[in-house]
């Protein structure tokens, strides 16, 4: 079951692929998220052949930032759609790009922080 919600921001991501339409921007989105994505699993992969033990202190800056990074997206993203509900500023916002934010939401704080913090 750990392994299945690990590779779900993947599967969002291969689904939205499919959905994003012939957007130039939006494939561009995508495919530098399957870049990173890609990256992170095999930093990942080479510090297993390393055989490199992390103390629980790295696992628990590794929670935190993940979730002050899950905190700062979804916040920013709700600004956004509060400051197009309300009229302030003309924002054109698509359906395909609030699908393609929330999948970088998923994928940021799962792949790219724990890659980052592990090498600090």
């Amino acid at each position: 079951m750990k392994k299945i919600i690990t590779y779900l921001p993947l599967i969002a991501l291969i689904i939205a692929l499919r959905l994003v339409g012939d957007s130039l921007s939006s494939k561009l989105i995508v495919g530098i998220l399957i870049c990173l994505v890609v990256y992170a699993k095999y930093q990942r992969h080479k510090g297993i052949d390393n055989n490199v033990e992390y103390d629980e202190r790295v696992e628990a800056n590794i929670s935190k930032w993940s979730l002050r990074t899950v905190y700062l997206l979804n916040s920013l993203l709700l600004g956004i759609l509060l400051i197009n509900q309300s009229a302030l500023l003309m924002i054109n916002i698509s359906p395909t790009f609030i699908i393609l934010y929330l999948i970088a939401t998923l994928i940021i704080p799962f792949y790219l922080i724990p890659t980052i913090m592990k090498k600090l």
